[in-house]
């Protein structure tokens, strides 16, 4: 299996990132260097439909990215770390500089803290900026030049690949582009590069699409009718090569095909489009249920379930029921706002969250859900356990993950009526973070 590996990084670091690049066995390399920060995204989104996962070389162009990203596209981010700045600092000690005196800009404090300490260095001899979205060219100039005139430092590090060339003729001190060693550049291109693996078997895995007719009649109507829809689904470009089959003894009809070709089908799992024509074509009312298992039966088994809450919801509507106990649907029909699990999954923002949270797309939009739902009254792990059907357990590591990351509050306990440690209640402040206008 050849990976397309999207590689995002200054031209000036491309030395850098191919010798890293050679050491990987079945990648091909799609390089996508820039010279000028502003046109990151720009070349990105031209190189997009190239890439089956993108290696970004920092923060940055990460986030000139993010909201370009396809959710589903594998990517990874190479961060400076403590190696880098002690090989950039080792550097400076050959050229007999004072490293007890120096600016840096780009790498986290955390880590400039902890290897000054290491390193023996008085920290407050280091000025240092961090990396931020918002943070200009012309801030991080001025930042080393303030740090020069008021500490008197005898060299400056910057991650800025724009700013290395203007700092050498502002400052009268050397400047040192903070590059990423070979192995911290090797380690992201893994990452990237096993990700995409990994969704590419998942989307060869087998999926099962139940379809069923909801119309009553007799006995030869009902086979008539089943007949119809097997023919009209086999007839559908979207299933072309799936396996279609018009099963006996009701009107149901049972179609396999890879979880790629399913999730196409659905927009990712958002809308049942497909059932309109097919509605429309052979004027009957159609309901549609979803599997993923890891074998045929069980990915059937799933199906059956998923068929059974849709034909619940009535005609029209669709349901998916994977082995990992998600439950999404009803999916809308004719591609708008999915009323209970959806409200905002084709969001790019939304999708763009779940990267950051470490959270599929779905769950996020299901909390988004939770939280207009509950109009800002303060929830329990279980109610999050409960939008999205899964175990109590299962609910309070997303409330920690959620935490982490400060997009949830505690604001205090509840005490039920009989024994039993209180239940801590939180708020939820997704919409923020989304700049989508609160509940």
């Amino acid at each position: 299996m050849n990976v397309r590996l999207g590689i995002v990084c200054p031209e000036s670091s491309r030395e850098a990132f191919a010798t890293a690049a050679d050491t990987l066995s079945g990648v091909t390399p799609v390089w996508i260097t820039y010279v000028e920060e502003k046109d990151i995204a720009e070349r990105v989104r031209e190189a997009l439909a190239q890439c089956d996962c993108v290696c970004f070389s920092g923060e940055l162009p990460f986030a000139a990215c993010r909201d370009i990203l396809p959710p589903e596209l594998p990517t990874s981010v190479v961060r400076l770390t403590s190696v880098d700045l002690a090989v950039t600092l080792y550097r400076a000690a050959t050229s007999r500089l004072d490293t007890s005196r120096f600016s840096v800009d780009t790498i986290d404090p955390g880590i400039v803290t902890e290897l000054a300490a290491e390193l023996d260095i008085p920290r407050d001899g280091i000025a240092s900026l961090p990396h931020g979205r918002a943070v200009t060219v012309d801030q991080v100039l001025d930042f080393h030049t303030t740090a020069h005139r008021d500490r008197g430092t005898s060299f400056a590090i910057t991650g800025r690949s724009n700013a290395v060339t203007p700092l050498s003729e502002r400052l009268d001190v050397p400047v040192f582009p903070a590059v990423p060693v070979v192995p911290s550049i090797r380690v992201a291109m893994n990452r990237a590069t096993l990700g995409a693996v990994s969704h590419k078997h998942s989307e060869m895995r087998f999926a099962a699409a139940l379809f069923r007719v909801l119309d009553r009649g007799d006995l030869i109507e009902s086979e008539l009718r089943r007949l119809d829809l097997a023919r009209a689904i086999h007839e559908l470009p979207a299933f072309d090569g799936a396996w279609v089959e018009a099963r006996g003894g009701g009107q149901d009809i049972l179609v396999f095909a890879h979880k790629g070709l399913m999730q196409r089908l659905t927009d990712h799992w958002t809308t049942a489009a497909v059932l309109t024509d097919l509605q429309k074509s052979l004027r009957l009312k159609i309901a549609v249920g979803f599997g993923l298992g890891e074998t045929a039966r069980k990915s059937v088994e799933f199906a059956e379930t998923a068929t059974r809450l849709a034909a619940d919801e009535g005609s029209g509507t669709a349901y998916l029921v994977s082995e990992d106990g998600v439950v999404i649907g009803p999916m809308s029909v004719d591609g708008g706002q999915t009323p209970r699990y959806h409200l905002s999954t084709d969001n790019s923002q939304v999708a763009n969250l779940a990267h950051r949270l470490g959270l599929g797309v779905d769950t996020v939009a299901h909390l988004v859900d939770l939280e207009q739902e509950t109009a800002g009254q303060p929830v329990v792990a279980e109610d999050i356990a409960s939008k999205l059907r899964l175990t109590p357990a299962s609910g309070r590591r997303i409330i920690r993950t959620l935490r982490k990351h400060n997009v949830v509050s505690h604001v205090g306990t509840t005490h039920t009526s009989g024994p039993g440690r209180p239940t801590n209640l939180y708020t939820l402040h997704l919409a923020e973070q989304l700049r989508m206008p609160g509940p």
